[in-house]
C-alpha cells in the first residue's frame, strides 16, 4: 500500500477509530508520546482536573465507560453527562487522569485537563 492510499484511508475514519490506530501504533513499535517523554514529566504535586466537554455521539456508552473507570452507580455516571462540562476526576496522577482521558475519547467523548 502506497503513502497516498494510507491517508486517504485514515482520512476517512472517525475520531474513536483513529484513537485507537495511534495506541496501537505507540504500543506496537513503542513509541512514547510528548507527554509520556521522561524530558517532559510533570510535576507531581500539581493538582489536574479532567473535564467532560462532551459526551460521545452514543451517549449511553459515555455512561458505561463513566460508570466503569470511575467505579460509580449507573444514575451517577448519567448525572456526569446531563451538564457539560463536568468535573470527572481531580487528582494529581498524571498518568491516571491521561488513562481516563484517552479511554474517553475513545469512544468519541471529548475532555479537557486543566491544572491547577
Amino acid at each position: 500500500m502506497n503513502i497516498t492510499k494510507l491517508v486517504k484511508t485514515i482520512e476517512n475514519l472517525k475520531l474513536p477509530e483513529i484513537c485507537e490506530l495511534i495506541t496501537q501504533l505507540e504500543n506496537k513499535y513503542n513509541i512514547h508520546t510528548l507527554e509520556d517523554s521522561p524530558r517532559t514529566s510533570k510535576p507531581t504535586d500539581q493538582t489536574q482536573q479532567l473535564y467532560l466537554i462532551e459526551c460521545s455521539s452514543n451517549k449511553i456508552q459515555t455512561i458505561k465507560t463513566l460508570k466503569e473507570i470511575l467505579n460509580i452507580g449507573l444514575l451517577e455516571a448519567k448525572k456526569k453527562t446531563d451538564k457539560l462540562p463536568q468535573l470527572i476526576i481531580e487528582t494529581t496522577n498524571y498518568k491516571e487522569l491521561n488513562k481516563i482521558k484517552t479511554q474517553l475519547e475513545t469512544i468519541g467523548a471529548i475532555t479537557q485537563i486543566k491544572t491547577l
